[in-house]
């Protein structure tokens, strides 16, 4: 699998994957995928090889690739930044892109696979060259655009996709797990990176959604949490 060789015969279902679609709390969907469980393994084999060396490329913006407990390693730098520049006119900006693993382009994907990690090109390319077929109940549907969600490679593919984003912008606080952005500094500053994130993010697949941001110049959760330390008592007691 690793050196192509799997036959075309068989790619559809080595590469397919079974589809359940789970409710999301405003009532969308999620579309999680169940792949074979070779190819599910040799996903992992090389998520683990390549697993340290990929964090060091993607971080210090990204913490949704191979970090340990991502999400609090999210939270604390918030918390900082805004602690530090209390008395300054500064701004925070959640980001979020519209059902963004489902979207980017696949293309884009294998060319940057190819640059950055080109001795399993062979394997993410045979993966995702052709449209997957995805099996919900009777139905098979074939998917052209995406990282399926439950790939074990997935998050470290996103990451790279969106490295193009991430590793652009000029704010002060520049910080994101997986498809969450969150990015704070002088309001000029922010209104720039947010057009860069907008466009850069068309480039490859993914639509920015408005719907889901949260602009504030005070207080404001992150990933569930709240950023600033006077509103653990009321998340506590939310609970």
């Amino acid at each position: 699998m690793l050196q192509r060789k799997v036959p075309d015969a068989v790619c559809d279902v080595l590469y397919g994957a079974s589809l359940t679609a789970l409710e999301k709390k405003d009532g969308g969907l999620r579309p999680i995928t169940v792949g074979n469980t070779l190819r599910r393994l040799t996903g992992r084999i090389v998520a683990r090889r390549v697993g340290r060396e990929m964090e060091g490329r993607v971080h210090p913006e990204h913490v949704g690739c191979g970090t340990r407990g991502g999400a609090e390693a999210a939270v604390h730098p918030v918390r900082s930044f805004l602690e530090e520049g209390k008395n300054e006119s500064r701004v925070l900006l959640k980001l979020d892109f519209r059902n963004a693993t489902n979207t980017i382009h696949r293309d884009g994907l294998l060319r940057v696979v190819r640059e950055v990690l080109p001795a399993y090109h062979a394997f993410v390319w045979q993966t995702y060259r052709h449209n997957s077929k995805l099996l919900f109940g009777q139905h098979i549907m074939e998917s052209a655009r995406d990282v399926q969600q439950g790939d074990p490679l997935g998050p470290l593919l996103f990451c790279l996709v969106i490295e193009s984003i991430t590793k652009t912008l000029k704010s002060p606080l520049n910080l994101w797990y997986l498809d969450d952005g969150t990015i704070g500094g002088e309001i000029g500053r922010v209104l720039s990176d947010l057009l860069v994130v907008v466009e850069e993010g068309r480039k490859v697949g993914l639509e920015f959604d408005p719907s889901t941001c949260e602009l504030s110049a005070n207080d404001l959760s992150l990933l569930g949490a709240p950023s600033m330390e006077q509103g653990l008592e009321d998340a506590v007691r939310a609970k």
